[in-house]
């Protein structure tokens, strides 16, 4: 059955992107978008992305939730009608492959409304099979390399986002430091 929120591709069957990508990472839930720090973040990683024209966002899979780093997602990839601004990015997320978390995408994400959809890589399942920080770390390296990105984006972030900074030296890790 085809997916409604995005077209899934297997890891080992796609192609790199063409073009540049920005990796979002963040706290995956008690980010309140009405918290003034919060709103100069959000507006700052906006400016961020405007200026580095990306042609991807991509992002390690969390679910679509209101009070998580997810939600700013769509609202950067809205686009305008002015014909000389620059194509807006399309959106990667990188899931470990199993029914359960292509089922969570899909279940958590179809409400969005992302602009352009997503396009689902499903990574093969982790061989640890643990749900912890240094599993999602592994994926998120996964994601890294898949794309060549040399930049993350952190909308606040925990132990995985800081093993993910020291296992990964050649990317530029950028934080906003949000409350929750």
């Amino acid at each position: 059955m085809p997916s409604r929120c995005c077209s899934v591709v297997r890891l080992q069957s796609a192609a790199r992107p063409a073009g540049s990508t920005l990796h979002f990472k963040g706290f995956g839930r008690g980010v309140d978008y009405n918290h003034p720090a919060v709103k100069w973040a959000f507006h700052d990683v906006a400016k961020f992305v405007h200026t580095a024209e990306p042609t991807y966002l991509a992002f390690d899979g969390d679910p679509y939730r209101p009070d998580s780093f997810t939600a700013m997602l769509p609202g950067l990839l809205e686009g305008t009608v002015n014909p000389r601004d620059p194509p807006q990015p399309r959106l990667l997320v990188f899931k470990y492959d199993t029914e359960e978390n292509l089922a969570e995408v899909e279940d958590t994400w179809q409400a969005a409304a992302v602009p352009g959809g997503m396009r689902l890589l499903a990574v093969p399942e982790d061989p640890s099979g643990e749900d912890n920080p240094e599993s999602w770390a592994a994926l998120g390296g996964i994601a890294l390399r898949f794309t060549g990105a040399h930049t993350a984006l952190c909308f606040g972030g925990g132990d995985t986002i800081a093993l993910e900074v020291r296992s990964n030296p050649e990317v530029t890790f950028h934080v906003w430091p949000v409350p929750r």
